[in-house]
């Protein structure tokens, strides 16, 4: 046990350290965004240092790690290239950094080296994968293994639906309802939650695995109650009135659904 804790420790300063530098990076180019950068990256890092850590059946590592490269390297390239591309703060930062005025520079710093905090959480399957003893995958592994393609697809796609969107200069100002857009007012959240789903499930074939589900369900705290929607939302309607109030009438908050007449 003191291994394993050792392992979190070292793990959370390893995160503190890359958020340390992206805070201070940040306060150059008073662009915050790449706190979430680090969010996606610092996950990868914490599930390569449990896997050098931890003695885990290689097979399910590999996999695990395979699978969070893959969801790490996707998220953070889409937010390097949105950041490059639109050259504006995300506009929940943005709105805070008006906010909070002459304490924004502190403030950020909280919020920055709170992403290590929930690196640990949500890295709570991960971690009891790894400490898993069975050298065999069992078929709960394998259908959340589906379950997760099934949300990357979905995520990728919901991205590329907006940000092809967002290029047409006809459409600025406009609200994207094409796609997945059309089911859902945060196809991509919603998918984003489906992944760490999938993780959970994966997490049931290990010894306390009903511990995993704790990744999800803090995932969607987050979403609707923290930094996600809720702002994302509030600040859609300052700026897009009437027609965002419409959309948000006939179309499903979360879970992609028919639109309402």
């Amino acid at each position: 046990m003191t291994g394993v804790l050792g392992t979190i420790i070292s793990g959370y300063l390893i995160l503190f350290t890359l958020q340390l530098v992206l805070w201070l990076i940040q306060s150059r180019t008073r662009n915050a965004t790449t706190a979430d950068i680090g969010w996606s990256i610092g996950m990868a890092l914490l599930v390569y240092w449990y896997a050098l850590q931890l003695d885990g059946y290689w097979i399910r590592e590999v996999i695990v790690i395979a699978l969070v490269t893959a969801w790490s390297a996707r998220l953070s390239s889409h937010l390097i290239a949105r950041m490059i591309n639109d050259a504006e703060e995300d506009s929940r930062y943005a709105q805070f950094r008006e906010d909070w005025g002459a304490n924004a520079n502190r403030n950020f710093f909280v919020i920055y080296q709170l992403q290590p905090i929930f690196n640990l959480i949500l890295a709570v399957p991960f971690l009891l994968m790894f400490l898993n003893p069975s050298t065999s995958i069992h078929w709960i592994e394998i259908f959340g293994i589906v379950l997760w393609v099934v949300g990357l697809v979905g995520e990728s796609v919901a991205d590329i639906q907006l940000d092809r969107f967002k290029r047409q200069p006809q459409n600025k100002g406009k609200i994207c309802q094409e796609g997945l857009w059309a089911y859902s007012r945060h196809p991509n959240f919603f998918f984003e939650w489906w992944m760490w789903v999938s993780y959970a499930v994966m997490c049931l074939g290990s010894p306390l695995g009903y511990l995993g589900t704790l990744a999800p369900a803090f995932m969607l705290f987050l979403l609707m109650k923290v930094t996600g929607i809720p702002i994302m939302e509030k600040n859609a309607l300052r700026i897009k009135g009437e027609a965002f109030r419409e959309y948000m009438r006939t179309t499903s908050f979360f879970i992609p659904l028919p639109r309402k007449a």
